[in-house]
This record gives structure tokens, C-alpha cells and sequence, in this order.
């Protein structure tokens, strides 16, 4: 009997290994259903996104000429089956979907790691798994396009190492279109085609083999264009907003469901929504799109992410301006990081670690605009890939150096990130402290809308009345703020018809 087990075990091993994850994965981000509201963009770019509801087709995202194009059609796609088509619409329903897809990555990483013969494949995924670090991504419902860029660009990666190894065609093929579904559902892999040159000098290929990575370069050209195109579109196209559907009912419906009968003599003054007017009224000129980058971003971001990325002690959504010194004394910063694994004098595999720096840091470079660096230095979701290089780091370390207690080492580094998980989620997943957080970091009419939306929700007139006339002061008669206002007065009619 206990043959057949272990048998059954071994022949299974893979599935118990996923359950394994999944079963982690929605223990340690268990916090993220404390949250049963919208979260920063999720109505914005999603669920009361007017481009989206209002779109005939799945496919409209994808036709060039339509007014719902988006530059990345494929997660925009993803998301209007799951809200028209899905027997179950939750939030608990999408937070799983981010739990569950994260344990795939953290998966199709254990895979990786064995095709690289790290030692402790497992644990070094279960790192993957549980890093603080991903919290955001968990948490925030349209990170869910991350997630799932990710897991397409695990099997892409997957793909290319069988492609190696079999010298067939068919996994190549398989590789490109995965590589594009991870381009189309979100362009944070834009520049992995270096990584896959890497590869392919590690695997010793010949000359004209490297004529089959062009297609992935082909693709990241394209898809870069096509975003920085899906950009300007935002910034110059009309709003699609339809003041007589039914998207009224969607905006205040979480009010409603509290305050019955207060909407009887008045109509409320309906925010758009879309993309367009949510940049505008972020930007309001051009030129404070860049206000931050490059050098701002790419010298506090990258110490601040590199230390907790290794020691994620003290988890805060926000860090304070720290002046770390001119341009130049950020590249020293990602040189002296970089060094110590050169002179390890592992196999040329050494070479992933600074290809996969200067690839998953390009968004810190001022390459990529980050948008909520407008209110905040930090931005999580932007580390879900570069955890990797922490990964490979680590699986490097453990080859180079075979020690019995290597394997224990790894493993209370695992709890303690583990308990800085849960921390840190209880913290991130309880809206109205952290956006008291974030204002006090850059007070925004945005942040403000969303704390006293907040203490809306939670029937809480005294401290919405309270921030809403500090935010008042600073920006006297801003839209959002109007809104808002209107909301609390209602909760004062609530307040009097029950009193």
C-alpha cells in the first residue's frame, strides 16, 4: 500500500506541487478579500469603464478604426468575457482569479527553475510565491493582466528551452504566440527578447538559429509603437460616455445598497470615467507627465526596490523623498549589486542576473511612464517579473555553493517573508488607511474622492465631512470633490430620516 502511494506520488508529483502553491497562495493572500470594494483603476479602466461596457464585441478592442481600441486588446478582452459571460461576478470571484494564476506562475517558475537544475527548486518558487512584493498584484483585481502577462511569458520562456532541446518547430511556434499573448495582455515583457538571445548563446546554438528569435523582436517593436499610439489616442479621443445608460446605476450602486430612498429629489452629478478624462485630469498638462522621470525615479526606486526586494522589512505603500545623490551615483548603486555575482565565477548563466536587471528595471530607467508616481514613489506591480532576477540570484548562490544548511537558510527566509505577506496585506487591503497614507505624501483631489468615498461607505459622516472640507481648502470647487460632497449630504438626510 504504501508502494502504490509513493508511487502514485511520484506520478502525480506536479499536480501535488501546484495544489501545493494554490493551497499557500490563498493563505498567505488571504487579506485580499478584507477589501470588497474597487480598488485604485479597477472602475476606472474596467468595471465602470464606459469604453468597456459599452463595447459591442469582445474583438472590439482589437479593430483598429473602433473607438474602443486598446493597446492591450487581449486582458481587455479577457475581462469583458469574464464580466458579460461569468455565471459569478464578485469580487471575491476576480481576487481569486489573481490568487489562483499566481500559484500557476509560481508553478510554471518551479519549472523553470528545474530545466536551470537549480538546487531547491521548490523553495526557491515558494520565494516566487510569497514575496511580500506581490501583494498589489494580488490584491488589485486589474493586476490580473500582470499576472496572466506573466504566466504567458513563463511558457513562451518554457517553450523556447524545448525548442532548444528538441530542435522541432512546433514548440518555437507555440513560444512566439504564447510571447504575444503575454505582449497583448499587458507589454511588460517588452524587451525579454534579450534574455531569449541569452538563452540561446547559453545553449551554444549556431548562427542561423538566431534568426528565429527576429519574431520576438518584430513583435516587442510593434507592440512598443502600438502602445505609445494607444497613448495619444487616450489623451485626444472623445469621450463615449452615454449619460442616459444605466451607467449611473453601476457608479453609485455601492451607495445605494446603503442608503436606500436618498436619490428621490435630485439627480447627482455623473463623473466620467473613461481613460481619457481620468489622464487629463491627472495631467492637465503635457509636460508634468514626465515630472518625476527619469533621474527622480531611477535613483529612489531602484535602491529602495533593490533593499526590499532582499530584506522586505517595514512594508509601507509610500517612502518620503530621499535625496540619494546626482544621476550618476545611481549607477554605482546597480553596479555594486551587480559585481558580487560576477565574482562568484559561476557558468555563463551568471549573465541572466544584470540581462534581467536592466530588463525588468527599464519602467524605473523613465522609459515607461508609471503613472501613479504622481501620487506615490511606489509601485509595486512593476516588480511582479523582476522578482525573478531574486530568484535566479538565489538559485545561482545555492549551485555555486552546494552547503548542508543552505537549504535551511532559504527556508526561515521563507517564513520571514511569509509574515511580512500577511502584514503587509492586512495593511494594503484596508483602502481608507492607506489612502490617509498616500495624502500625506502628495495630497490629490483623486485620493481625497477616494477616502471620503470610503467613509461614505462605511456611514462614517463625521470623518468624511472632516476630509472633505481639508480637501476643500486645497482644491475649492474640483469635480471629484463635488461629487463627493454631494454623497456626504445624502448621508446627512440618512442620518436625519433615522434620528
Amino acid at each position: 500500500m504504501k508502494e502504490r502511494l509513493v508511487s502514485f506520488v511520484d506520478q502525480n508529483k506536479a499536480l501535488f506541487i501546484f495544489f501545493s502553491f494554490l493551497i499557500l497562495a490563498f493563505i498567505f493572500f488571504s487579506p485580499s478579500y478584507l477589501n470588497q470594494n474597487y480598488f485604485w483603476d479597477d472602475e476606472r479602466f474596467i468595471f465602470l469603464n464606459p469604453e468597456v461596457l459599452q463595447a459591442p464585441h469582445w474583438y472590439s478592442f482589437w479593430i483598429l478604426k473602433s473607438e474602443f481600441i486598446k493597446s492591450w486588446p487581449l486582458g481587455y478582452s479577457i475581462f469583458y468575457i469574464l464580466m458579460k459571460y461569468s455565471p459569478i461576478n464578485s469580487f471575491n470571484f476576480y481576487k481569486s482569479l489573481n490568487i489562483i494564476f499566481h500559484a500557476l506562475n509560481a508553478f510554471l517558475v518551479y519549472r523553470l527553475n528545474k530545466k536551470l537544475k537549480f538546487p531547491y527548486p521548490f523553495i526557491l518558487s515558494l520565494i516566487f510565491l510569497i514575496h511580500p512584493l506581490h501583494v498589489e498584484v494580488v490584491s488589485w483585481i486589474f493586476q490580473l493582466l500582470t499576472i496572466l502577462a506573466m504566466t504567458f511569458f513563463l511558457v513562451s520562456f518554457l517553450l523556447l528551452n524545448n525548442f532548444l532541446e528538441s530542435k522541432k518547430y512546433f514548440p518555437l511556434v507555440l513560444s512566439i504566440l504564447f510571447f504575444l499573448f503575454s505582449l497583448w495582455t499587458k507589454s511588460i515583457a517588452l524587451l525579454t527578447p534579450f534574455l531569449f538571445v541569452l538563452v540561446f548563446w547559453l545553449c551554444k546554438s549556431r548562427f542561423k538559429e538566431y534568426l528565429f528569435l527576429i519574431p520576438y523582436f518584430l513583435i516587442s517593436l510593434y507592440i512598443g509603437v502600438f502602445n505609445i499610439q494607444g497613448m495619444k489616442q487616450i489623451a485626444n479621443q472623445n469621450s463615449t460616455l452615454n449619460k442616459t445608460s444605466s451607467l449611473r446605476d453601476k457608479v453609485f450602486s455601492s451607495v445605494e445598497n446603503n442608503f436606500q430612498n436618498i436619490f428621490e429629489n435630485s439627480k447627482p452629478v455623473i463623473k466620467n470615467t473613461s481613460e481619457k478624462v481620468y489622464f487629463d485630469f491627472i495631467y492637465p498638462k503635457s509636460e508634468t507627465l514626465f515630472e518625476h522621470q527619469p533621474i527622480k525615479i531611477f535613483k529612489q526606486a531602484s535602491w529602495h526596490y533593490f533593499t526590499k526586494l532582499i530584506f522586505p522589512t517595514h512594508m509601507n505603500f509610500i517612502y518620503k523623498d530621499i535625496d540619494y545623490g546626482g544621476f550618476l551615483t545611481a549607477i554605482p548603486i546597480i553596479i555594486l549589486l551587480i559585481i558580487p555575482l560576477f565574482l562568484l565565477g559561476i557558468d555563463k548563466l551568471i549573465l541572466f542576473i544584470p540581462v534581467m536587471t536592466l530588463v525588468f528595471l527599464v519602467p524605473y530607467l523613465g522609459v515607461t511612464n508609471i503613472t501613479f508616481f504622481y501620487w506615490s514613489n511606489v509601485s509595486d506591480r512593476y516588480l511582479y517579473f523582476f522578482i525573478l532576477v531574486l530568484i535566479f540570484s538565489l538559485g545561482l548562490l545555492a549551485k555555486k555553493y552546494p552547503v548542508r544548511k543552505t537549504k535551511i537558510i532559504i527556508s526561515f527566509y521563507c517564513l520571514a517573508l511569509s509574515a511580512q505577506t500577511i502584514n503587509y496585506g492586512l495593511k494594503f487591503n484596508k483602502p481608507i488607511e492607506l489612502y490617509k497614507e498616500i495624502i500625506t505624501y502628495r495630497p490629490h483631489p483623486v485620493i481625497y474622492a477616494a477616502l471620503i468615498s470610503g467613509y461614505d461607505l462605511n456611514l462614517d459622516l463625521i470623518n468624511g465631512e472632516k476630509t472633505l472640507n481639508e480637501a476643500l481648502l486645497k482644491f475649492p470647487n474640483d469635480p471629484l470633490l463635488t461629487t463627493e460632497q454631494f454623497k456626504l449630504n445624502n448621508l446627512k438626510k440618512y442620518y436625519l430620516n433615522n434620528n
